[in-house]
Order: C-alpha cells, then sequence, then structure tokens
C-alpha cells in the first residue's frame, strides 16, 4: 500500500464532510468579502470579489486533484486520495472475517465503514474523538460498549490534535483502550499500525472468546 503523507492523515472516511465545509465557507467568504469592500469602495469591491472567487476555485482544485481513487461500487461509490486503498482493502477484509449479522464499531471516528460493509455498530456512539467522550463522558460511554460489546473493533488512524490530544488511546479514551486490548485480540493490521504516529492505517480486532 503507498505510505500516506502526513498532511493526508486527516479523515479519508469523512471527505464528504470537508468537502461540504468548503463548499458552503468558500461562498459565505466570497460573499462577506465582496459586502465588505462594497461597503468601503464601489470602485474596488469587484477585483476583490473577483480574486475572493479565483483563490476559492484554486483551493477547491487543490482539494479535489488528490481525490484520484474510487471507494466501493455503484451508488456508494465516491473518489478519495490514497488512502482509499486501504479502505477498499479493510472493506474486502470485513466481507471476509465478519458475518452478515455480526456487529462491528469503527474507532475513533468511522462510520462510513459500517455504511459501505453494512455491519452494525450494537452501541450508539459512533464517534469517539475528544468532543464526542466530552459531550457523554467517558465512562458513559464505556458503559455501554461493555453492555453490547461488539463483535469486530475496528482501530483506524485519525490525528486529533485540533483538539488537544493526538491519539485515541494514548492522550485520550485510556480506559475505552484499555477495555478493548483486554477484551480483542488483533485479526490484522492494514497498512501502518494505527494511532502511532503520522502513517496510516487500520487494525481488524476480534471479540475473545469468553
Amino acid at each position: 500500500m503507498p505510505d500516506v503523507e502526513p498532511d493526508q492523515c486527516g479523515d479519508l472516511l469523512w471527505s464528504p464532510r470537508a468537502e461540504n465545509v468548503l463548499r458552503v465557507v468558500g461562498p459565505i467568504a466570497v460573499a462577506a468579502a465582496a459586502l465588505v469592500m462594497l461597503a468601503r469602495s464601489w470602485a474596488m469591491w469587484p477585483d476583490v470579489l473577483l480574486a475572493a472567487i479565483v483563490g476559492h476555485v484554486r483551493m477547491m482544485s487543490v482539494y479535489f486533484e488528490r481525490k484520484t481513487y474510487t471507494v466501493a461500487g455503484g451508488r456508494d461509490a465516491f473518489l478519495a486520495d490514497v488512502r482509499a486503498v486501504a479502505v477498499t482493502e479493510a472493506l474486502s477484509m470485513i466481507e471476509r472475517y465478519i458475518g452478515p449479522r455480526q456487529t462491528l464499531a469503527v474507532l475513533p471516528e468511522g462510520v462510513m465503514l459500517n455504511y459501505l460493509a453494512r455491519r452494525v455498530n450494537p452501541t450508539p456512539h459512533n464517534n469517539l474523538m475528544p468532543p464526542g467522550l466530552i459531550a457523554f463522558g467517558e465512562q458513559h460511554v464505556l458503559q455501554a460498549f461493555a453492555d453490547d460489546p461488539p463483535d469486530f473493533i475496528m482501530l483506524v488512524h485519525k490525528d486529533t490534535s485540533e483538539f488537544g490530544a493526538r491519539f485515541f488511546g494514548r492522550d485520550y479514551g485510556l480506559r475505552i483502550f484499555e477495555w478493548i486490548h483486554a477484551g480483542y485480540e488483533p485479526v490484522l493490521v492494514i497498512g501502518h499500525p494505527p494511532l502511532r504516529d503520522e502513517r496510516f492505517g487500520m487494525m481488524l480486532m476480534r471479540r475473545k472468546a469468553s
């Protein structure tokens, strides 16, 4: 699998969200710039508006030019960057190891895998990034997993430094991470071991026999 550059190690599985942010924020920024300049000078605002539009188009171009890989197929298909290679392999491994009626949690974030693989997360928690754990409380989330443990867990690389804690299981969510490692065993690693450094990867884990 091709190595992923550090600045590409954001959130592949939620690229539609990032795309929507760009689509919304871009036009708003353009409109705001236009209104400001319109208020200041009727003569200057067309040039400023044009510059804002050009800047937005260039930003979108950079964003989309990385998306040269296809994930999934049919109506589920979408374009993504090089991490699509790992995601495609993950979907194949889920199909191989996880039965249609078995359950899967993708952590700390990755409900798109659940959707694409048609595997259900039995808990109400699909996002264990810092804001989610703060909102619900780590103990509450842990209890939900303990009450209805998924058959499999997929750990997906996610750098959450923007929230003040870089990696799930190392900088936050330690009790949940300990619970996972106590009750689950590794099945395989796709790409690089996740949640360690800047390299992208995933780890599929199976619940230990009781």
